[in-house]
């Protein structure tokens, strides 16, 4: 009687059954037994049947096919990948899966044609693999005209796991579950669940981090005194969804501020008073409604150019802009050698040129200044907001 085993390599290269598909497998052999053989070679190891054998194990039928291994191999891969209902990512793993075990096979010392015999592919397809040209299962010499036409799908074409199972996903996995399986119920690759993963670690670092934040931004006692000049760089709210760790790499680990959020804030303003309120091109039809809000009349804008260009959706963005608004009749200083515009280099993830506060101390000498949401201490200056947070 022949010992029926496992094909390691083979099972190596073949996504498991997710654990829907395996319970639905699991109830119909309990209910009407093994239906069709298994597959094995004549030392037992299974080409095609697995999850038939895991489950019915010494009850399970079984054909022994006489082949060379080489050909065994990819009738296992073509069976598995030609029935069962596999995504095109997952297709794609199987395939990436299979030239990491050709190239394996080679630094073991197996030469190129031993290889593509054992793989069912060209020895030209193993050449390519080695020397890292082939990109796709086509390039790669590995779908074949059997499985070609009926497991073969662009590789572009991708599962899309749905941000709200994130959380179920990560929980899994953190309790010791394979990689495997889960990708396996998800139609995803391992390396997607991994991603998930990792993506869902920063998530939750994320929320932690902005939750503290709010929470010490909600104990500070407000300013004291009232301020000539006050120079503000609200956190606006770039974020258009849920955080997303690899798609919005620029986004600050501090909380952004909606704009009637911004709008509600009470500046600690004199009678007689200026604000300086920094904005981007993207929000600078906003920065205007916020000075109303804020009970201030429209002065002028200062725009600073950036050396180099940075970050943008549509161009790349090399200017933010200052709104000036005022109350009462504030006093200043003209200066008649400087301009509304400041040449200036980007420094820290939105920190703001020395040149603006050098300008603002040229025109205000006299007045009692304060920097909201200041990011250093300035002499000469108040700081709120940030700096205390950092603590």
């Amino acid at each position: 009687m022949v010992e029926i085993k496992p094909w390691k390599e083979l099972q190596e290269a073949l996504p498991p059954l997710s654990s829907a598909e395996f319970e639905a497998l699991k109830k119909s052999i309990e209910e009407h037994g093994v239906k069709y053989p298994i597959k094995i070679l004549p030392d037992g190891r299974i080409i095609d049947g697995y999850h038939r054998w895991l489950i019915a194990k010494d009850k399970t039928p079984y054909e022994i096919v006489d082949l060379p291994e080489e050909d065994a191999f990819e009738l296992g891969i073509v069976l598995n990948t030609a029935r069962r209902q596999l995504s095109p990512e997952q297709v794609r793993e199987v395939y990436e899966k299979a030239r990491a075990l050709a190239l394996r096979l080679r630094q073991e010392g197996r030469s190129q044609e031993e290889v593509a015999q054992l793989l069912g592919v060209s020895q030209q397809a193993i050449s390519k693999w080695e020397n890292k040209e082939a990109k796709s299962p086509v390039e790669m010499g590995v779908v074949t005209n059997t499985t070609r036409s009926k497991s073969y799908h662009p590789p572009d074409i991708r599962v899309t796991v749905p941000r709200e199972e994130y959380p179920k996903i990560y929980e899994r996995a953190k309790s010791g579950e394979s990689l495997r399986q889960i990708a396996a119920d998800y139609k995803v690759s391992h390396v997607e669940i991994l991603k998930i993963v990792r993506a869902y670690e920063k998530i939750k670092e994320r929320e932690a981090q902005v939750a503290e934040l709010r929470a010490k931004a909600r104990a500070l006692p407000p300013p004291e005194r009232r301020y000539d000049v006050v120079v503000i760089d609200p956190p606006w709210q770039y974020e258009s969804g849920p955080y997303d760790p690899y798609a919005n790499r620029a986004v600050p680990p501090y909380p952004s501020m909606s704009l009637d959020e911004i709008k509600a804030i009470r500046l600690p303003l004199a009678d007689d008073a200026v604000v300086f309120l920094w904005t981007t091109s993207q929000f600078l039809p906003d920065a205007f409604d916020v000075l109303k809000a804020w009970g201030l009349e429209y002065w002028f804008t200062i725009t600073w150019v950036k050396t180099h260009f940075v970050l943008g959706r549509v161009l790349r963005h090399q200017a933010e802009f200052v709104v000036v608004g005022r109350k009462g009749n504030p006093r200043f200083v003209p200066q008649a050698d400087k301009s509304d515009v400041i040449f200036a280099a980007p420094g820290e993830h939105s920190e703001k040129p020395d040149e603006l506060y050098r300008l603002v101390e040229a025109l205000f000498p006299e007045a009692l200044k304060l920097d909201y949401f200041a990011r250093r201490q300035r002499d000469g200056w108040d700081a709120f907001g940030t700096l205390e947070l950092q603590g």
